[in-house]
């Protein structure tokens, strides 16, 4: 049976208009329904990149080099602003690895950062760079923390990775293996220890993970699914990939590593309309329409297939951002 979230589990909407408008919710354990538990302005336009660091967010903002700390407040479930300033901008990505965060920039010099939220006050700390690393090849395609792991993927001819991780002792960038694999991925998704990549253009598929003891990228299966995933979402152990008029659950299998289908009703059957954004809360899955103004939340039952438990609920629309916050 699949754990439950912890009842602090809250999701954060961002839209980058003027006002800088903002909803805080959660989703009630009891019967699976989203609750708004703040809604305002003032939280700043422009929001490049929105990030739950652990139990807090950070957000930056490209064009002035802005950032912003906060956290749900565990009482009255409401933002709370920690932290604000100004450091190097461009971050192409900007990604949580535990309680660091790795920026990586998309440019010639492979220019990189990482810093932390401080756990005391609240505030972001700089531990390494920014810098330029010759070898931390530009372009990467998706940066993606598996674990305590880092796995940068770079969809040119090529399909050449990385893997690293965040050195716990310097707080520095340290890269442990390099390769290449297929090209072409339209996601790069980690799942518990697993990954899980899926090429929308075939609907071809490749299972892996990063070795302990190399510290490297292993791939250990593949297949195909459906064409043109519009999302591919980890909810816990489970997998939900979805387009407008179909969708598959599935899992990897803890002894063969190999991802096993669970649910495909097939074309015509369900899916999410899109566009949307799908995201993760724990166990739960959280769909919001940006256009319709209105979403859906559901789980997985233990034989790895969907109920929805709020279908419909009304939300305001346009958000640019949707983030689950622990």
């Amino acid at each position: 049976m699949e754990p439950l979230e912890p009842l602090e589990s809250h999701v954060l909407f961002a839209r980058n208009d003027a006002a800088g408008t903002f909803e805080v919710g959660t989703i009630d354990q009891i019967d699976g329904t989203y609750v708004s538990t703040q809604k305002g302005t003032g939280f700043g336009p422009g929001w490049t990149h929105v990030v739950a660091v652990g139990p807090h967010v950070l957000l930056v903002r490209n064009d002035d080099r802005h950032f912003e700390v906060g956290h749900i407040d565990q009482y009255d479930s409401q933002y709370a602003q920690t932290d604000s300033g100004t450091f190097s901008h461009d971050w192409a990505h900007v990604v949580a690895v535990g309680p660091h965060v790795l920026f990586v920039r998309n440019d010639a010099a492979g220019t990189f950062e990482v810093g932390h939220i401080d756990q005391s006050t609240a505030r972001y700390v700089k531990t390494e760079g920014p810098k330029p690393r010759p070898d931390f090849s530009p372009g990467w395609t998706h940066v993606v923390a598996v674990g305590p792991h880092v796995l940068l993927v770079r969809n040119g001819a090529a399909g050449a990775f990385e893997v690293g991780h965040i050195d716990e002792s310097t707080a520095n960038y340290v890269p442990t293996g390099t390769g290449t694999f297929s090209n072409d991925w339209t996601h790069v998704v980690a799942v518990g220890p697993h990954v899980l990549l899926v090429r929308n253009s075939d609907g071809h598929f490749e299972v892996g993970h990063i070795d302990e003891s190399t510290a490297n990228y292993v791939p250990t299966g593949t297949g195909t699914v459906f064409t043109k995933s519009n999302h591919v979402v980890a909810a816990c152990s489970r997998v939900f990939l979805s387009r407008d008029d179909q969708f598959v659950v599935g899992h990897i299998d803890q002894s063969t590593a190999k991802f096993v289908i669970t649910q495909d009703p097939g074309p015509g059957v369900g899916g999410t309309p899109d566009p949307i954004h799908v995201v993760a809360v724990g166990p739960r899955v959280l769909g919001v329409s940006p256009t319709l103004a209105l979403g859906f939340v559901m789980h997985f039952n233990q034989i790895g297939q969907f109920v929805e438990t709020q279908t419909g609920p009304d939300f305001a629309s346009n958000w640019t951002h949707v983030v689950a916050v622990a």
